[in-house]
């Protein structure tokens, strides 16, 4: 009796393991594993190593000069490195984090007719005399370009300032802009500077009575100072405190330095002039060798209409001299173009460059730590550029007083708006898959100024 249930209980258990496995065997179970995310990152972080590894043109590694290139040379040259992406269906794109875009797009609103904030009260004039003020600027090797187009406040919102607009830094240029833009401090808020959208005010302001002045006080974050206005000498307050928030512009600014072009100011072509302190400085373009290549240039460095330092050539050290105050200052001659179109001073930073005639207002940052958020100030502490924000911060404005002209100016502009640009970027970008992985690569480089930042790979199978 007691073998026959032994028995019995034997046969159940045999039933019931049966009757367990037969869903399996009918119905096989995939059993889904993180095998193809193993796969693409090892195969990612293998490129990546590749190209930091594998030398450019002038001996850097690619990834050194991944900025240097654009979307076209770089797809062709990873495609011919790694043949493997198609054989194995992969896609890929490439971001750059933290570092100065290669186009960064400036919006200015104006319009055409009397009162409407435009140069020669005219669109299109506006946009030609910003593109002869934000010439390209070749810092570390690369050049980054402003791409200035205009833009209508009835047409903004988050998603058209990226999609529709793709708009990096908006520019109010002028006091006709600047009365535009404070009625409409509430879009701006919500829709341009909380969205990652960088604003730089270029116009002069003498007070700020609180009804009529919204846009400094909740864009530009300013409030009136004890000091009266005027003209003085001003220089950068901070020169060497990386972590403050009026570090940056006068980091750029110094490698920006002067971009002047032969071929729009005369007919002839073989000369022009940079202005420097409101003066102007003749430089002409000089083909030492006869050969039709320009290498060198003849200066006038002390503004008297003369060419005293001749046939200059790239890396010489000018030194340029106010005659009116006696301020002499370096500059290098960075780049000559061979064909004579273009060429680049650089600012030399050994020395802290002197502004003698930008107009300076009583205006301060209504900061608690106020000196951290000017940027240029005279020795009785009147400012002339005011940050709003930080290098990492989505909100990012400056402020600066248009009391002046000149290339230095110029150069001073172009630095705050690469300031209030926001910093990445995709140097390549596809369709993303929703099944992707991501691997970075940290790099470090720099001419003009240390550039460091990060390369993200973006992978994913394409089915």
């Amino acid at each position: 009796m007691k073998k026959g249930i032994v028995h019995m209980l034997e046969a159940i258990l045999v039933s019931l393991v049966f009757l367990m496995i037969i869903p399996f065997l009918l119905y096989p179970v995939l059993i889904k594993t993180d095998w193809n995310y193993v796969q693409m990152s090892l195969n990612g972080q293998d490129l990546l190593a590749t190209l930091d590894k594998f030398p450019d043109a002038n001996g850097e590694s690619f990834l050194q000069n991944i900025m240097n290139r654009n979307t076209s040379s770089l797809k062709s040259a990873i495609t011919e490195k790694f043949t493997w992406l198609k054989r194995k269906r992969m896609n890929y794109g490439i971001e750059s984090l933290g570092t100065i875009k290669n186009e960064i797009r400036v919006g200015f609103n104006c319009t055409s007719g009397a009162g409407g904030g435009c140069y020669n009260d005219d669109e299109e004039d506006e946009r030609e005399y910003l593109e002869k003020m934000l010439r390209p600027a070749y810092i570390n090797g690369r050049y980054v370009y402003f791409r200035v187009f205009p833009f209508s406040y009835d047409q903004i919102d988050s998603i058209s300032m990226r999609s529709r607009y793709k708009m990096d830094v908006l520019l109010i240029r002028g006091e006709n802009q600047r009365d535009d833009a404070n009625g409409r401090v509430d879009e701006i808020k919500n829709n341009i500077l909380a969205g990652g959208v960088g604003i730089v005010g270029y116009y002069y302001i003498q007070n700020l009575p609180p009804p009529q002045s919204r846009l400094e006080l909740e864009v530009f974050g300013l409030k009136m100072g004890a000091a009266p206005g005027g003209t003085e000498y001003m220089t950068f307050v901070n020169s060497d405190n990386v972590s403050r928030p009026n570090y940056g512009i006068q980091k750029y600014f110094y490698a920006i330095g002067v971009n002047e072009n032969f071929t729009y100011k005369f007919s002839d072509h073989n000369e022009t002039y940079v202005t420097l302190w409101e003066a102007d400085y003749w430089i002409r373009r000089n083909d030492t060798n006869s050969d039709g290549d320009y290498d060198a240039l003849d200066i006038d460095t002390n503004k008297d209409g003369n060419y005293d330092e001749l046939g200059k050539p790239e890396g010489y050290v000018i030194e340029m001299n106010n005659t009116d105050t006696d301020i002499l200052y370096n500059f290098t001659i960075e780049k000559i173009d061979p064909d004579g179109r273009f060429f680049i001073l650089n600012f030399n930073r050994e020395t802290s460059y002197v502004f003698e005639n930008i107009g300076n207002r009583p205006l301060r940052p209504d900061k608690d730590n106020e000196l951290e958020y000017v940027v240029l100030q005279s020795g009785n502490n009147k400012a002339a550029v005011i940050v709003n924000g930080t290098d990492n911060s989505i909100w990012r404005a400056v402020w600066i007083t248009d009391e002046s002209y000149g290339n230095d100016i110029n150069a001073l502009v172009k630095s705050s708006i690469m300031w209030a640009s926001e910093r990445k970027w995709w140097n390549i970008l596809r369709i993303v898959s929703e099944e992707h992985t991501k691997i970075s690569y940290f790099v470090s480089q720099g001419e003009e100024f240390h550039e460091p930042y990060w390369v993200e790979l973006v992978l994913w199978y394409v089915y």
